[in-house]
């Protein structure tokens, strides 16, 4: 199981391995908040009230998004959500951040999922945060084809200019009327070495990870596995739904983030989980874990099969991730093998009908745990 912290702020230390504020604040404005604000929220580690907290990081978001780094402003974003998740202002200030991020990052239906409950609040809204909203939910609307609902949210003549103007800082290009054309899925993220293309995390909306995780070197072996669920249907929202019902689990187990390193829905799409530069919690314990690539594919197949799309896609994946970490193919287990070697306890995971597929994919091999 993957090492647990306290400090929400602790999950931000990887893009400075010191941990040590800057000696020096910047000349430019905009730096030097920012290097402010991370000094206070380091003197706040795990000592100050979530709310407060939340705040300082609902703020840092929108600093970064002023700055166009996406990356920095959807973390923040997503901590601010997590360490004080029913505070109003908080809540708010999170949504609209995020749906602007996503729209940014051409990804218009994950803004309008942001931005949409927004709506039965509106009232309590500054004018500022109306403008905003209207701005970024109706730029939402029209990429996803809701042109008639893009245009409700138009506002007075007066506000007109400002309006537009919003709408250009979250990526609009061209005119600002009629529909566009609407993506079929969420833009995929080419993974590194690998021959094909994986549905990021941000496509099932994943909570950030609670705590520094333990790296992980070179991948040595794969370890297959079911959700034990009953097997989503064919919309994208189905899948990301149960894939963010799995984090939550894994999150009450105690886990830093989802345990798995990928997943693979019965259509044959394959999502990104945990970051493979760490170490999953998948497999049983700590020694099991080691080095070991954790897949896992929505359903439950002990008496089953895996879809046709859903066997090609989980072929493709293993002798892709073989080939870039150079794994033997008696490396390739499933996880009742695992775990039964390395605890003395067992599962069905991942159940005998996908058992038959491992099986074939270590080319009627025996495993050898042993090897070490």
């Amino acid at each position: 199981m993957a090492s647990s912290c306290s400090s929400s702020r602790s999950r931000l230390s990887e893009d400075d391995p010191s941990g040590s504020p800057r000696a020096t604040l910047p000349a430019d404005p905009e730096e030097r908040r920012i290097a402010e604000l991370e000094r206070r929220l380091a003197r706040l580690q795990g000592e100050g009230e979530p709310a407060t907290v939340a705040v300082l990081e609902a703020e840092l978001g929108e600093l970064y998004l002023e700055q166009n780094d996406l990356r920095r402003a959807r973390r923040n974003f997503r901590l601010a959500r997590y360490d004080a998740p029913r505070e109003e202002s908080v809540r708010r200030r999170v949504a609209l951040g995020l749906g602007e991020v996503y729209l940014r990052e051409g990804q218009p239906e994950l803004a309008v999922e942001e931005l949409e409950p927004l709506a039965a609040e509106r009232g309590d809204f500054s004018a500022r945060d109306e403008l905003r909203f209207r701005a970024f939910l109706s730029l939402a609307y029209e990429r996803t084809g809701k042109s008639a609902e893009a245009q409700k949210l138009r506002p007075s003549s007066f506000q007109e200019q400002e309006f537009l103007a919003l709408r250009r800082r979250a990526g609009e290009r061209g005119a600002t009327t009629g529909p566009r054309a609407t993506p079929s899925k969420p833009p995929l993220n080419s993974t590194p070495g690998l021959a094909f293309q994986v549905l990021p995390r941000s496509s099932w909306r994943a909570a950030a990870p609670r705590d520094d995780q333990s790296p992980m070197s070179a991948v040595r072996r794969i370890t297959i596995h079911h959700s034990a669920m009953e097997p989503t249907s064919a919309p994208l929202e189905e899948a990301a739904k149960q894939i963010r019902s799995i984090q939550n689990g894994h999150f009450q187990r105690g886990y830093a983030d989802i345990g798995y390193h990928y997943l693979i829905d019965s259509q044959g799409r394959i999502w990104e989980g945990r970051d493979k530069r760490f170490q999953g919690a998948h497999a049983g314990n700590t020694d099991a874990n080691e080095r070991n690539l954790g897949i896992c594919l929505l359903g439950n197949f002990v008496s089953v099969a895996p879809t046709p799309a859903q066997e090609r896609a989980l072929r493709t994946l293993v002798d892709a991730e073989r080939g870039r970490y150079r794994v033997s193919k008696d490396q390739i287990f499933g996880h009742g093998e695992v775990r039964k070697y390395f605890t003395g306890q067992s599962t069905e995971c991942p159940g005998e009908r996908l058992m038959s597929v491992v099986r074939d994919l270590r080319g009627g091999r025996a495993g050898n745990l042993a090897d070490d």
